[in-house]
């Protein structure tokens, strides 16, 4: 069977190609949800983030003389550091010492489930806050020669609850917020599909432009 040639113009031809940057776009656009939906998930962070060296990190430069260290160590009050005689030292030892990686990377996959799946109970509370304080209390003791009692953690759980930014860390309270992620999955399912719909549509236009005969899709996408 002979197949007729099909003479294309200069105009099909530029039209043809102003369609391959919105093909690349969608396909784009196609992949990264792809390996977000089913790449991601809070295992596969919490691993991730497990494997982060957290006392290189501490001393990486953020800047020419800046480290994360230094910022943690401005976060601490002057009058604090002044009455125990705290110094960087004694934060990055706090940090290498305390389980705080292991801590934070349960709550950073609790917190990626939601986001990226739909579900799960990621909530950061006072009582977690309290909780972690008193698994590594000895170690506030080593680093900073306090004792911690039973007022400081209704003290500590009392300013936690009454600070306004505290507030965004549990989903109930996203709504107010203007975000709900509880439907993350779903969006991202239509994401997928759209993105592949509008591909398919652009390669038929383009072939249609190029061949006039959307049958023969794969004949003419050798600008694609």
């Amino acid at each position: 069977e002979v197949i007729e040639e099909v003479k294309v113009g200069g105009g099909r031809k530029f039209a043809a190609v102003l369609l391959v940057p919105f093909i690349l776009v969608f396909l784009l656009i196609f992949n990264f949800t792809a390996s977000l939906r089913f790449s991601l998930s809070g295992d596969n962070i919490k691993k991730a983030y497990n494997n982060m060296n957290f006392a290189e990190l501490l001393t990486t430069q953020l800047n020419s003389d800046t480290t994360l260290l230094s910022c943690l160590y401005d976060l601490v009050d002057d009058g604090i550091k002044e009455k125990y005689d705290i110094k960087k030292k004694n934060v990055q030892r706090f940090i290498e010492k305390s389980n705080v990686q292991a801590y934070s990377s349960n709550i950073v996959a609790q917190y990626a489930d939601l986001i990226i799946l739909g579900k799960g109970g990621a909530s950061l509370t006072s009582d977690d806050i309290v909780d972690f304080i008193k698994d590594n209390k000895k170690y506030v003791k080593e680093e900073f020669g306090y004792n911690l009692t039973n007022s400081d953690y209704k003290e500590i759980e009392r300013i936690f609850n009454d600070t306004e930014e505290t507030k965004f860390l549990s989903p109930s309270n996203w709504k107010k917020f203007g975000l709900n992620f509880r439907y993350t999955y779903i969006y991202i399912y239509i994401i997928l599909a759209v993105s592949l719909i509008f591909t398919i549509v652009f390669m038929i236009w383009q072939s249609v432009i190029l061949s006039k005969k959307s049958a023969l899709v794969t004949r003419f996408l050798g600008f694609s």
